[in-house]
């Protein structure tokens, strides 16, 4: 979340931006993989060395989903229906509200603090 107080000092912010995933939802590919991956292990080795965090952070940075599992499962064709789940089934991703995160933008949105979120999903 970042914030803008318009420049004055100990004001009440005028805006505010908030993520969605891992800020205000709870968002772990665990909770698809081990759904998926029997060894904890192996899942932990998929995650970190197929799905990297470096090709999450594409997405993040504007790569289309179509192009992000093309070329992940060129580079790994083994793990293909894997990361095909990874993209279709990003919804099995998400855990619960991250409450105090929320409950600061329920008291930002009270103050009538301007507020947008930012997302790839």
């Amino acid at each position: 979340m970042t914030a803008s107080n318009g420049g004055t000092d100990g004001a009440t912010p005028t805006t505010a931006v908030f993520d969605l995933g891992a800020v205000l939802i709870d968002w772990n590919p665990r909770y698809l993989f081990r759904t998926l991956i029997d060894d904890p292990d192996e899942m932990e080795r998929f995650l970190a060395d197929v799905t990297t965090q470096a090709w999450n952070h594409e997405q993040d940075r504007g790569r289309s989903w179509a192009d992000a599992v093309a070329d992940l499962v060129a580079r790994h064709p083994e793990h293909e229906p894997l990361i095909r789940a990874y993209h279709e089934r990003w919804t099995e991703m998400l855990g619960g509200p991250i409450q105090d995160t929320v409950d600061l933008l329920a008291e930002l949105r009270d103050l009538g603090v301007t507020l947008y979120a930012l997302s790839n999903w």
